[in-house]
């Protein structure tokens, strides 16, 4: 059994080339025809055969699901002609593209610096664009009521709403309370229209949607985390985001109920260890013992489940430009196309049976 474990390790430089390990994931890849591979089966190929087998063989899996790869083979199938076409924005002048501005603490970016780059992205295809600027020394509720009030205030009949990092968790946040709070209204019927209602698409861009185990990395010793404290000082964050963002909560162990109207496309970041930043390399590793991840959450972590993935090689959590533009241009152009043609996203009709977090 050891030596048939060895066929799949990782020996020398060669095993890394894209075709190196596209060889030795496949046979793991092969053992999963219907579904994705639990946490701990994930965590199991990671730790027998590595961090780069294991995000490869990730990869295989949603490629090959017939519940992702239609929508992926499109989206990666999308070609310069279709996003310059005159039928592209005509479709995209309906929509709205909302970004949100928040980010994870210490990935090296600025609060909300995306913003105006993705919404030119937007506005080249033809669509609508705007933000939310929610503020880097707010906890993760505060911020989640910003992004509510602006919802409330700003209304858009089609919004497509797009959040990275710690927005995936102010969103989530703002799930859980305004549905668990329309849940519970007395009168049946009764009901009023709220700020989800018209968010027709989410797109969760390396987020920390059920956490991120990071924190346990900046916790791990006093000395770390008095250098973590004033890295966050120094940027201007609020110190409680770290513990709200601790994927050891209990929180995060049961998934909020998405609007049944709104579709959701996870775009993950799974970079190999020589397309890391030096900030992300020891964070990376510290991670990688347990599964694969973009340098600050693990894969999973990011997950907003039920909803498609778009797993992006090389792209880290600060989700670089290079790697991020063309498929999200390309995503928001199918997405509008299927808008337009009246077709449903495979995930549209999984909310009321799949909507739970995975086990």
């Amino acid at each position: 059994m050891a030596d048939r474990l060895s066929d799949f390790q990782i020996k020398n430089d060669a095993d890394l080339t894209e075709m190196g390990l596209r060889v030795r994931a496949a046979p793991l890849a092969d053992a999963f025809k219907d579904r994705l591979p639990l946490p701990r089966e994930l965590k199991d190929i990671t730790e027998n055969f590595g961090v780069e087998v294991a995000q490869t063989a990730f990869t295989t899996i949603v490629e090959k699901l017939p519940s992702y790869a239609p929508f992926l083979r499109r989206v990666r199938a999308c070609d310069a002609r279709k996003l310059q076409s005159s039928d592209l924005r005509e479709s995209a002048a309906n929509f709205e593209v909302t970004i949100v501005a928040s980010q994870l603490p210490l990935t090296g970016r600025k609060w909300g610096d995306h913003v105006h780059e993705w919404a030119s992205w937007a506005r080249s295809l033809g669509f609508k664009t705007d933000f939310i600027q929610t503020k880097p020394e707010n906890d993760i509720w505060q911020n989640a009521a910003i992004i509510s009030s602006y919802l409330l205030s700003h209304p858009h009949p089609r919004r497509i709403l797009i959040t990275i990092g710690q927005g995936a968790a102010e969103f989530r946040s703002l799930l859980t309370r305004r549905l668990g709070v329309r849940a519970n209204q007395a009168a049946p019927g009764r009901e009023q229209a709220g700020e989800l209602d018209a968010i027709q698409l989410w797109i969760n861009v390396a987020g920390a949607y059920s956490g991120s185990g990071v924190t346990g990395y900046w916790k791990r010793s006093l000395f770390s985390k008095l250098f973590m404290q004033l890295e966050l000082a120094l940027a201007g964050r609020n110190r409680a985001v770290v513990n709200q963002i601790d994927a050891r909560l209990s929180a995060f162990r049961s998934a909020p109920n998405f609007p049944h109207a709104m579709d959701v496309v996870n775009v993950v970041g799974l970079p190999f260890r020589s397309q890391l930043p030096s900030q992300m390399v020891i964070s990376h590793h510290f991670l990688s013992q347990e599964m694969p991840n973009d340098g600050m959450t693990e894969l999973y972590n990011q997950l907003a489940h039920p909803g498609l993935i778009v797993p992006i090689e090389g792209m880290t959590a600060r989700a670089e430009s290079l790697k991020l533009e063309p498929i999200l241009k390309r995503i928001l152009a199918v997405y509008a196309e299927d808008q337009e043609k009246g077709r449903l996203l495979p995930s549209a009709h999984n909310h009321q049976s799949s909507n739970r977090s995975f086990d």
